[in-house]
């Protein structure tokens, strides 16, 4: 996101009566109230400071798929601010209505790469006490209130009112230091940067922060359907509008990582003349388990890279607090982080806990070792095919332990069973591309290890 200039937010929202949140057992939140029903009148956003503030552009068409100029590292180079930065990220879906696609594939997208090389090397940026480490998909909250209905043009000073009556009121999760929003909107809706910019005519996606009257500041990415409009043709050049929405996604994520409170003028990494880490590498992809994302800026190697080709970066992610226990399935716990679960002699990759629902699914490259423990769980994890490639998922268990695996549509988003051909094989020759999630769990409800693999 390279600066431009606009208004911050800089307080927000002393909204009168917030409610501390309340926990609730369900991985996906629906918000259908309103500020009046709810009982919360928020506060207008001050807009008291004019300061440089960022967004992703959009590209010209002949622009798209023309390579960028290749940066140097002198030129190129972050440097430290003073700033704060998301050490373990707990990254949370908001859903501006129930109508936009690929909710699910969203959440396993931020699981799977947050849980990846991708992450691990951004430990170079970690500095001043603080350490980036990997990140954990949080929740997701589809709003459904008449706010998230209105039609033509939003504001960012809308937006971050809406967000903050969702946490309010408990609809989506409390923020801490490590918490980030990445809210999606659908077709059809302009979004517009406060008077400064808009959406798909200047932007693609943008990062921001405001301060809440407890003093706790909130960062938020806003994401536009790119699916239409200049958004279509200038943000990302890939096969699908899927493969574009995570390209910008990552650019996003990892600006609000390494550098959070741009929204209120407080700098973390950041380089004067390009920007901030996503914006010297636009237009730069790579592909981490199966999913698109943009290639960032590498201080130690000089370049623009997804994962670092020496091996180095701290990966201190293991201990990922992944999402507050409001908001449902956040992804608590500790993370293996890449140590195999799976008893000896496995060769594939770890599971990654918690993977017991499609939000929170690891990735299955080839192969990945997992454990059933404690008694009753199941564990689940996702692969996704183009065109008509042919697959065999063959499970390996130390017990009784079992797999389904499901294809989800590409139209409503529903999953549907794929038959077995044995309860621990599936043999599948003629089911096309799509997402595919596979769960393996114990008739008996033991734990055990087991390996399960993809061909």
């Amino acid at each position: 996101m390279r600066v431009a200039n606009r208004l911050a937010l800089v307080s927000v929202l002393a909204a009168s009566g917030i409610l501390s949140f309340v926990g609730c057992s369900s991985g996906t939140k629906e918000d259908t109230g309103s500020s009046s029903d709810r009982g919360v009148t928020a506060e207008a956003l001050s807009t008291t400071d004019v300061i440089n503030t960022n967004y992703m552009p959009v590209r010209r068409p002949n622009e798209v798929r023309k390579a960028r100029p290749r940066p140097t590292a002198s030129a190129s180079d972050l440097t430290y601010r003073g700033g704060p930065l998301i050490q373990n990220g707990k990254i949370h879906t908001v859903f501006w209505g129930s109508s936009i696609a690929d909710q699910d594939r969203l959440g396993q997208f931020i699981q799977s790469v947050g849980q990846s090389a991708y992450m691990d090397w951004l430990g170079e940026y970690s500095t001043n006490g603080m350490t980036i480490g990997r990140a954990n998909f949080g929740s997701k909250v589809v709003d459904t209130s008449p706010n998230a209905k209105q039609t033509g043009t939003v504001t960012n000073t809308q937006i971050a009112q809406e967000l903050e009556r969702l946490i309010s009121t408990g609809a989506a999760p409390a923020p801490d230091n490590d918490s980030l929003y990445m809210m999606y909107f659908p077709p059809g809706l302009s979004i517009d940067l406060d008077g400064q910019a808009t959406s798909c005519v200047q932007f693609c996606a943008y990062h921001y922060t405001y301060t809440r009257s407890n003093g706790q500041n909130v960062m938020y990415a806003v994401q536009p359907d790119l699916s239409t409009g200049g958004c279509a043709n200038g943000c990302g050049a890939n096969a699908t509008v899927f493969d574009n929405l995570t390209e910008v996604s990552s650019h996003e994520w990892i600006e609000a990582t390494t550098d959070p409170a741009v929204g209120i003028n407080v700098l973390s990494w950041y380089n004067d003349n390009q920007g901030e880490i996503g914006d010297i590498c636009n237009g730069t992809s790579a592909t981490i388990n199966g999913f698109v994302v943009q290639k960032q800026w590498s201080n130690k190697n000089g370049a623009c890279i997804a994962t670092d080709p020496g091996g180095g970066g701290s990966s201190s992610g293991g201990s990922s607090s992944g999402g507050s226990s409001s908001g449902g399935s956040s992804s608590g716990g500790s993370s293996s982080g890449g140590s195999s679960s799976g008893g000896g002699g496995c060769t594939g990759d770890s599971e990654i806990e918690p993977n017991d629902s499609p939000y929170v699914a690891d990735y299955l490259a080839t192969s990945l070792c997992g454990a059933l423990d404690p008694a009753g769980d199941k564990d689940e994890s996702f692969f996704q095919l183009n065109g008509t490639q042919n697959y065999d998922i063959v499970l390996a268990p130390e017990g009784d332990a079992t797999l389904k695996v499901y294809k989800q549509s590409s139209r409503t988003g529903n999953w549907s069973r794929v038959s077995n051909t044995t309860p621990t094989e599936v043999k599948h020759r003629a089911n096309g591309g799509g997402t595919y999630l596979v769960i393996v769990s114990s008739p008996s409800k033991s734990t055990q290890a087991y390996t399960v693999s993809r061909n």
